[in-house]
């Protein structure tokens, strides 16, 4: 390139032009490399990102490339308060859960019982008929099963007048 160029002269003006947008693009070239050159401005804009990712985000110490300096993480980053809020959500839902199922053994542990009961009872009852005892009628239903009956039968001829004197 030359140092005195006539403002006349197409081709020099052009040249110097191209040799100026071969020097931006060598630059260019040479700033976004990678594994980058240490110092370039590239380098240290990156390094700067990955220490505020390091520290901040990931919570994690930092050493400068150039100085050996460290930054120590910061403890309330982003990722390790994540992390503690999910194990602090885990064993919240561990504790109700296990809440539930002591709940859940206690009522059928009291089943169990009122089970038993209940079972003894038949066992009472059965023990009783086999004696001579009997808690059948006539044709073998017990009063209860006889008592809904009559009242399904009171309900049906209810609802059949009613129907008949309503129309």
């Amino acid at each position: 390139m030359s140092v005195n160029t006539s403002a006349h002269s197409t081709g020099s003006y052009n040249q110097a032009i191209s040799q100026i947008n071969k020097h931006i693009v060598g630059i260019w070239e040479r700033e976004n490399l990678y594994p980058q050159k240490l110092g370039s401005g590239s380098e240290r804009s990156d390094a700067d990102i990955w220490k505020h990712l390091d520290v901040h985000v990931w919570g994690k110490e930092y050493v400068d490339q150039h100085t050996g300096k460290i930054t120590a993480g910061n403890p309330s980053a982003i990722v390790p308060q994540f992390q503690s809020e999910i194990a602090t959500v885990q064993l919240q839902g561990q504790t109700q859960r296990d809440r539930i199922e002591e709940k859940l053994d206690k009522g059928i542990a009291e089943h169990q019982i009122f089970y038993d009961l209940h079972t003894e009872q038949e066992g009472r009852i059965s023990d009783k008929a086999a004696k001579g005892h009997s808690h059948n009628g006539d044709n073998g239903l017990d009063w209860y099963v006889k008592l809904a009956l009559v009242a399904a039968g009171a309900f049906l001829v209810y609802f059949i007048i009613r129907r008949k004197f309503l129309k």
